[in-house]
C-alpha cells in the first residue's frame, strides 16, 4: 500500500457515522504489483486485509461519502505482536483515501504530497506535524471533517495511486 502521500490524523476525519460499502467486499489486487486487499464486513464498517509479499496487516476501514466524493478511513485493526513496551509506544492513527469504483476496478486517491506542503507552508490546512515524511494533523474530528469539505475538497490534493483489480 502506498503510503508516501498518506495523511494521518490522531481523531476520525468524519463526524458522520462509518459505514460498511458493500461494493468493496471481496478480494482486490493491485494493477502494477502483488498486493492484496480483501475487503469483508465487521460490525457496521468493514476489516481490511492487505498482504504485501509474505507480510499482511489488517485495518478497520470506515466509509462516508462527502459532497459526491467516497472516503475510507483507515485504523489499525490490531496491536503490533509485544506486550508491554513496544505496546505502549504504539499509536493509531487514522488514514484517509478517497476511492472511487468503475465496474470491477477500484481507484483509490491519497492526498498528493507536493500540494499538502505548499498548503501547509501558508497556513491553510490547520495544525500538524510531519513524522518520517508523514503529515499528522492535530485537530479534532470537526476541524478534518471541515477540511474534507474546504481545503481538500479541490481535486488538485488528490492524486490517484493505487489501482486494483476485483478477483473473481
Amino acid at each position: 500500500m502506498t503510503t508516501s502521500g498518506c495523511i494521518y490524523s490522531l481523531h476520525p476525519w468524519h463526524s458522520g457515522p462509518l459505514t460498511d460499502d458493500p461494493a468493496l467486499h471481496g478480494s482486490w489486487r493491485e494493477r502494477d504489483g502483488q498486493d492484496l486487499w480483501i475487503f469483508s464486513p465487521a460490525a457496521d464498517s468493514l476489516l481490511l486485509m492487505v498482504r504485501s509479499g509474505n507480510r499482511c496487516g489488517s485495518l478497520g476501514a470506515g466509509t462516508f461519502q462527502l459532497d459526491g466524493h467516497r472516503y475510507l478511513d483507515l485504523l489499525p485493526a490490531e496491536d503490533p505482536a509485544g506486550a508491554g513496551l513496544l505496546q505502549a509506544h504504539f499509536l493509531p492513527l487514522h488514514g484517509i483515501f478517497r476511492y472511487r469504483l468503475d465496474a470491477d476496478t477500484l481507484f483509490i486517491s491519497s492526498l498528493d504530497i507536493e500540494d499538502l506542503d505548499k498548503a501547509f507552508s501558508r497556513g491553510e490546512c490547520g495544525q500538524a506535524t510531519e513524522v518520517d515524511d508523514r503529515w499528522i494533523m492535530l485537530g479534532d474530528t470537526a476541524e478534518l471533517d471541515s477540511l474534507l469539505r474546504t481545503s481538500f475538497a479541490s481535486p488538485e490534493f488528490w492524486d490517484e495511486s493505487e489501482v486494483l483489480e476485483r478477483l473473481r
